[in-house]
């Protein structure tokens, strides 16, 4: 009787799980009928060169409204709980969101750097003016900051503390990563290297999370690393943002660099995935030896 009981409140947090993400893809594609339609009239969603400014910040700014949308209702009237819930509420979040900022901006600074050094790309500095390249920067940022609040509150807010109220925290983890990551997998041209590196990304920042009982580190990490990329020129799922700053060049793409998909199918950030996730789990074991 117990194992039976067991088995139908494990199903039922699946069942809210998978209904709350297909509820969001839905209302997500909803959300973005009438953007298109204004797209079509007042800009062109692409004009030749990918994705383009307007549409890339209006069409982020709309899936992460849908999404908080989305939690709003399953919050409120599925687990009737307030926003506290999804971690978002936390006294020290200006801190770990530039902690997560600064330390992506490392990651990526060093990651380019070895590439440079090991002949592998060469970067070009492309400069106009001091307004065009502020307002660039600024641009990029709420373009990245939306989608990236959109992601963390789906996979690290509501799907990872859902699992949590069920199953041990190892297993929320796997989980909740195992599901960004096959989210990641429908974007084009990704390989076996790409879900395993997004999977171990998730992990990291899944554990960040649990660790320090914040979304916000989480946020700031996964923020730092989209923008600096594109600062950087690099490919974000196989994308590339226009009119960029810095142009990178690629001898060719390989194990160490990644691909077109972007440095996710690196070799190299394989290694510093698992070595950063040992070294959380060990601080983790340390701090609480039983």
């Amino acid at each position: 009787m117990e194992e039976l009981k067991n088995f139908k409140y494990n199903s039922l947090v699946f069942i809210k799980i998978v209904t709350f993400i297909i509820a969001t893809i839905l209302f997500q594609r909803i959300a973005l009928i009438p953007l298109s339609i204004i797209s079509k009239t007042y800009w062109s969603q692409y004009d030749g060169r990918g994705l383009n400014e307007p549409w890339f910040i209006s069409s982020g700014l709309v899936l992460f409204l849908a999404a908080l949308f989305v939690c709003f209702v399953f919050l409120k009237y599925v687990e009737k709980r307030q926003f506290s819930y999804l971690r978002v509420i936390a006294f020290n979040y200006k801190k770990y969101l530039a902690t997560g900022i600064l330390f992506s901006f490392i990651l990526v600074f060093l990651f380019t750097l070895l590439n440079i050094i090991l002949g592998n790309t060469r970067l070009a500095i492309i400069y106009s003016s001091f307004t065009t390249t502020l307002f660039y920067i600024v641009l990029l940022g709420v373009g990245i900051f939306a989608p990236v609040l959109y992601e963390e509150l789906v996979y690290r807010g509501y799907v990872l503390k859902t699992l949590e109220t069920r199953f041990s925290a190892i297993t929320a983890v796997v989980i909740s990563s195992l599901l960004f990551s096959a989210a990641h997998f429908l974007r084009p041209d990704p390989s076996f290297l790409t879900f395993v590196n997004i999977f171990l990304a998730g992990a990291l920042l899944s554990i960040c999370c649990i660790r320090y009982n914040s979304l916000w580190l989480p946020i700031g990490l996964h923020f730092g690393w989209n923008y600096f990329l594109w600062i950087f020129n690099y490919p974000i799922s196989h994308q590339r943002w226009t009119n960029p700053i810095l142009k990178l060049n690629y001898k060719e793409h390989n194990l160490i660099t990644g691909s077109e998909f972007g440095p996710e199918s690196s070799l190299i950030l394989t290694f510093i995935f698992i070595v950063l996730i040992g070294y959380l789990l060990y601080r983790h074991k340390s701090k609480n030896p039983n």
